[in-house]
């Protein structure tokens, strides 16, 4: 436990800190992370995108580097949305001083994904949102809803401030008989 500790204080963390390939005390950044102690702000290459627990005391996640796969993107916020997060700690609290609260006045995950308006990452985002929203529509989920929402959640917390991703409802049968059938069979 002291080891931990003296790591967890080691002069090595400040508020902000990077963790890549280079980092040495990666772990005890991610356990520093992880606590009320520092960083606060941690800035993480591919290192921090798989297999780390990142979700006891953040609930804002910044996607930089943005890949074409929206699966990356879902997994690196992964780190932060888990069971016992900071979010569901805060929710469950809200929800315990007044059950009457509805859903959008309760605490989320923070996710954004910023760009560059008319620069390549404008594409990669366009392209990105636009594979979440047929990976959502081929496993069940209904684009039209979202498309009268105010807000576009194919990607959490992701507005459409003018991209060119513009949902086009599709009729029912064509929706249909596109869609993955997921439900397990019975033998």
């Amino acid at each position: 436990m002291l080891n931990r500790l003296a790591a967890l204080m080691s002069s090595y963390l400040r508020d902000t800190t990077l963790v890549s390939g280079a980092t040495r005390e990666r772990d005890a950044v991610f356990r520093g992370f992880n606590s009320p102690l520092l960083p606060e702000i941690l800035i993480c290459t591919q290192v921090g995108q798989e297999g780390i627990d990142l979700h006891r005391h953040c609930r804002n996640v910044i996607h930089y580097d943005l890949g074409w796969n929206p699966a990356t993107i879902e997994q690196r916020t992964g780190r932060v949305d888990r069971i016992g997060s900071k979010v569901q700690r805060e929710r469950k609290l809200k929800m315990s001083e007044c059950s009457q609260l509805a859903e959008r006045g309760l605490p989320g995950l923070e996710v954004a994904l910023p760009y560059l308006a008319a620069t390549y990452d404008e594409r990669m985002f366009d392209r990105l949102y636009a594979r979440a929203q047929a990976f959502d529509l081929l496993t069940g989920g209904d684009p039209s809803a979202e498309a009268e929402d105010e807000e576009f959640l194919s990607i959490e917390g992701v507005e459409n401030h003018g991209s060119k991703t513009d949902l086009v409802a599709l009729p029912d049968d064509l929706r249909r008989s596109i869609r993955v059938d997921l439900q397990a069979k019975c033998a």
